[in-house]
């Protein structure tokens, strides 16, 4: 693979959190207690990366398990479906709506 052409790996994260926070129903002022709504849109863009921390109290709030957040990622990174994006957040947390 030619990492050249690829968008920085951030990017698929950021759009990742959006997908399932938008599939949870969650607005960005749902996570303020966390971070700022500012630093979390820029997440969600792509424009900055979230620690690990940051990452675990996100997916705490996504009802998923940190992991599902990279599945996400790397399913889109693949350009899979939303089926199969959405199978795979299942295999990861089975209590998924």
């Amino acid at each position: 693979m030619d990492q050249d052409v690829r968008k920085p790996y951030r990017t698929y994260v950021g759009a990742a959190i959006r997908l399932l926070r938008e599939a949870r129903g969650l607005v960005q002022e749902d996570f303020s207690d966390i971070t700022s709504r500012t630093f979390f849109s820029d997440v969600e863009r792509g424009v900055k990366s979230p620690t690990v921390d940051k990452i675990e109290q996100y997916a705490a709030r996504l009802s998923v398990e940190p992991s599902a957040i990279f599945s996400v990622a790397d399913a889109l990174r693949r350009d899979q479906g939303v089926d199969d994006l959405l199978r795979d957040v299942k295999k990861l947390n089975p209590k998924a709506p």
